[in-house]
């Protein structure tokens, strides 16, 4: 499929700036399959610093810029951060009569969302989507860190800048086989379906107790339930929660200030062990120290005591998005994610220091599923009108099947869906019904249908049905009838109706072996026809068995039917 990507850039400027960007969108008539849209944040920085120091120190800084595309109404969509680190030795002061020594550095970071099949919300979507343009906000920001020597001075520069991708990847509509043994007289087009319309999201949060560091636990999750629909990305979110404490006592004869540090780390591991996503909490105190008091107890006013806690910084990277193959370890019955914690103290105070600390930490983990509800594609072929539909719950009989979709309507239909397991059923006028996976059933009504089934790859079987009670001649056509798979032909009497075979009959690129049946007894002429596109008499003696009989016998439902069943 064609894949177009267009950019719109922002400079290299001064931290601070706001802005705005101006996209095209895309225009649906071309066939959406995906979109992307991705922010690219850049920073550069600048330090110029002097050490007053007496001896060489070591200098580090970093400049983060911070990117923020919002949408046309001001609310924040995306992120981007990016960050230019310096490292350097700085020589002693009076050793280069403190002259002024300059620096550079520039990264850049990318942070992106997707549509169709990456998914989002559909109203995101539908902002690219038209025949005009689109404007969104972009706003520039940096803050710099630094340690170096305790005597310095020193001038930094940051500069921002952001690029905005908008991705498109299109293809036209597929046609729909049409003409004899089929749909007759009709080019059925299929629509190619806008996805994002019907885009839905189900999330499940759980939460890991506090624990010590150094401990691992195990959540379990729902997996995903495919009757829901299909599912084309996982999003997993996790905050961090950490408490601790410290006891410390100052043991030299002076008074003097200290602090401490705790940094506690959650990681959300897969369903394979592959770290995924991880939260950092940091939090700090500190405290004047009076001189030692003679008793080495963590009492008194040489001592003070923390007990602190905290949730996960705004700086953390806290949610990770899982496309493609990695999905399908979602898709089971229920999903194990491991969570690991890790975490450090640190500290700085006098020389001669009595102190003890704990540290626990827990985490919040949200898991989302974001799935396209089974659509409908349909095409009315008697008024040429095209649309998209949601199938409903599947409510009968049939162990398996989780969707259904029933044309109520009088004229011919071509009905399509992506989705597995689903009741596709057609109505009086002649249908095109088609399936792509799972296990299914197509009923095409009355008239003539052209009944497309699962290639069986999948495991799957079909079950097809066609209905030649109506008293008009009809003749319909199989697609993908494999192993597995049954086929019947309803107002079909043993005893009287026939049926003769044809080896090779049928529309064109669907031609196959062909059942021309007489229901209403020899000579009376083929009234009920059925193609088997692709197959021979060969595959059909080799492996069909076929029975006639009734059903509700000696009532007045008794209808007489004609099974094929493909047996090995």
């Amino acid at each position: 499929m064609p894949t177009v990507t267009q950019t719109a850039s922002i400079p290299l400027r001064s931290s601070g700036w706001s802005d705005s960007v101006t996209l095209q969108q895309v225009d649906p008539a071309l066939g959406i399959q995906s979109l992307a849209l991705s922010l690219t944040g850049m920073v550069a920085s600048t330090v110029s610093v002097t050490s007053g120091d007496a001896a060489p120190a070591v200098f580090d800084s970093t400049a983060a810029g911070s990117v923020a595309l919002a949408r046309p109404d001001g609310s924040s969509w995306l992120g981007a951060v990016a960050a230019a680190s310096i490292h350097a030795v700085l020589p002693a002061a009076f050793s280069t009569g403190a002259v002024p020594m300059t620096f550079s550095a520039s990264g850049s970071a990318t942070s992106s969302v997707g549509y169709l099949p990456a998914g989002t919300a559909s109203a995101d979507a539908a902002l690219l989507i038209g025949t005009g343009q689109v404007t969104l906000p972009v706003t520039g920001s940096a803050r710099v860190y630094a340690t170096g020597p305790a005597n310095m001075s020193a001038r930094f520069q940051s500069l921002v800048g952001a690029d905005v991708s908008l991705t498109e990847a299109t293809g036209g509509a597929p046609a729909y086989p049409g003409g004899t043994g089929g749909v007759s007289g009709t080019d059925v087009i299929i629509v190619t379906p806008p996805f994002y319309l019907d885009s839905r999201s189900k999330s499940q949060t759980l939460t890991a107790a506090d624990a010590a560091i150094g401990t691992k636990s195990s959540l379990t999750f729902d997996g995903f339930n495919p009757a829901l629909g299909v599912l084309y990305s996982v999003s997993l979110a996790i905050a961090v929660d950490a408490s601790g404490s410290a006891r410390m006592e100052n043991l030299d004869p002076v008074s003097t200030n200290a602090g401490v540090a705790h940094t506690a780390t959650a990681t959300l591991d897969g369903p394979d062990g592959t770290a995924l996503v991880s939260s950092t909490a940091l939090f700090t105190n500190r405290s004047q120290l009076a001189a030692f008091d003679g008793t080495d107890d963590l009492l008194g006013a040489s001592s003070a005591t923390f007990s602190e806690s905290a949730v996960a910084d705004t700086y953390s990277f806290k949610g990770t998005s899982i496309v493609g193959a990695g999905l399908a370890a979602f898709e089971a019955g229920s999903v194990a994610l491991g969570v690991a914690r890790t975490g450090s103290t640190s500290l700085d105070g006098p020389g001669n220091l009595n102190i003890a600390t704990t540290l626990q930490a827990g985490a919040t983990i949200t898991l989302t599923y974001h799935y396209v509800a089974p659509t409908v594609r349909y095409t009315n072929t008697g008024t040429g009108i095209s649309g998209t539909a949601t199938s409903d719950i599947y409510a009968g009989p049939v162990a398996g099947l989780q969707r259904q979709y029933i044309w109520t309507g009088t004229d011919g239909a071509a009905i399509s869906t992506d989705a597995p397991d689903v009741f596709l059923h057609g109505g009086a006028g002649n249908d095109a019904l088609s399936v792509s996976r799972g296990t299914n059933v197509l009923d095409g009504g009355a008239g003539s249908n052209f009944l497309t089934g699962s290639t069986g790859t999948d495991g799957g079987t079909d079950t097809f049905f066609v209905d030649a009670r109506g008293g008009a001649t009809t003749w319909s056509t199989l697609v993908n009838f494999h192993a597995g798979d049954t086929a019947t032909i309803f107002g079909f009497h043993a005893g009287l109706s026939t049926r003769p075979y044809t080896a090779n009959d049928g529309a064109a690129g669907y031609t196959g072996l062909t059942i021309h049946a007489e229901t209403k007894g020899a000579g009376t002429g083929a009234d009920a026809s059925l193609t088997f596109a692709g197959l021979t008499q060969a595959t059909a003696d080799a492996h069909w068995s076929i029975t006639a009989g009734t059903l509700s016998p000696g009532t007045a439902a008794a209808t007489g039917y004609l099974l094929i069943q493909w047996n090995h």
